[in-house]
């Protein structure tokens, strides 16, 4: 077996990038990215490289690539002045010779930029795919869920890494946390705030409006980092044709943006049956299994500094599960909250059942 490093070659990328497509080609559980995104993502022009520095490795076997992983220097990424290294990207089959040679690799190459404190799997920031799931797995995928075999954190754990954060997804019966937050939707409303749907003929302004929520909301979180409003942006394009409005709120005190909740329909299965691509057949069969979707995500939440009673923040909730008891998903996942985080206590609080578990780990310091 070898290892290939490269920092961008069109062929090998190619190659790069089919990887995860023969590694689960008989998993029925899993979502092809759009192959499309990730080349842009990997490729010369990508907006990562006006910040940071990306080396891919690809692991070979005669004529076939069997694995592959990519080691990420982000400036924007560091703690108590010292950079942070990330390992993103990674696939790779049961055989824990081609994880550990990957590894190696990776791991030297960010100890040769200077880096002592390594984290992954995470591709260049935390806006993209990042952490591996630990448990769950019999409970399949859902949209825009980190997705792997058990034996990733498995291999990476006996290579040195060790979990420096937990994180869990729970579901709830949408109608069932819709009404026991009632009471601080009351309260909110009471206390003359408003909320209003995104607007999709609007898109571009109104992720601006989101964009610029978030910046003020999650600043100084651990992990979070700001990035540029074009990064933002390409990164939710994709999904204009897919958002349900109405599982999206804004929340205004008098003209002034305060807080926002953003989810989705879970088109799982329909994403699935467009096997990463996107052409017009592609967006056939996404059509033909659209109406599969069984439950809603609920993907992100916040109220900005000085504004956080708590009640605001469960009254976003509140319209959430109530539109999404409306579009008739009976349940909601609560997705990828930290196991430290309030949301993650709001949601067992509200009647939610532990369903799935990430992590994301760390070598060194």
């Amino acid at each position: 077996m070898e290892v290939v490093r490269f920092e961008y070659h069109p062929e090998l990328l190619e190659r790069f990038i089919d990887v995860p497509c023969r590694l689960y080609r008989k998993d029925r559980h899993w979502i092809p990215p759009f192959r499309d995104s990730v080349r842009a993502q990997l490729g010369p022009e990508a907006p990562f490289r006006q910040h940071g520095r990306m080396v891919h490795f690809l692991a070979v076997e005669g004529t076939e690539a069997v694995g592959r992983c990519s080691a990420i220097l982000n400036r924007r990424y560091e703690e108590d002045g010292e950079p942070i290294g990330f390992i993103g990207y990674f696939e790779g089959p049961d055989r824990y010779e081609v994880t550990e040679a990957l590894l190696s690799e990776a791991v030297a190459w960010l100890k040769a930029q200077g880096v002592e404190t390594i984290r992954g799997p995470l591709n260049t920031s935390t806006y993209h795919p990042y952490r591996f799931m630990t448990r769950g797995y019999e409970h399949g995928s859902f949209f825009l869920e980190p997705y792997n075999p058990p034996h990733y954190p498995e291999h990476w754990e006996r290579f040195g890494f060790k979990p420096c954060r937990q994180y869990a997804s729970m579901i709830v019966d949408s109608k069932e946390c819709a009404d026991l937050l009632q009471r601080d939707y009351d309260r909110t409303i009471a206390a003359g705030l408003r909320f209003r749907t995104f607007d999709r003929s609007r898109f571009d302004d109104e992720l601006r409006l989101m964009y610029d929520l978030s910046t003020r909301i999650f600043s100084g979180s651990w992990m979070w980092r700001p990035i540029s409003f074009p990064e933002f942006r390409d990164l939710y394009a994709a999904m204009r044709s897919i958002m349900d409005p109405e599982l999206c709120y804004f929340l205004f005190q008098d003209e002034e943006p305060v807080g926002f909740v953003f989810g989705l329909p879970d088109f799982g299965a329909a994403l699935r049956a467009m096997g990463g691509k996107s052409d017009l057949w592609a967006k056939l069969r996404f059509l033909s299994k659209r109406g599969q979707a069984k439950q809603a995500l609920l993907k992100t939440f916040g109220v900005v500094p000085g504004r956080r009673t708590g009640t605001y923040a469960l009254a976003l909730c509140h319209v959430f599960h109530r539109a999404a008891t409306e579009r008739g998903y009976a349940q909601t996942v609560h997705a990828l909250m930290r196991d430290d985080n309030v949301s993650l206590k709001m949601s067992l609080k509200r009647g939610g059942e532990p369903y799935k578990q990430y992590a994301l780990y760390q070598l060194g310091n």
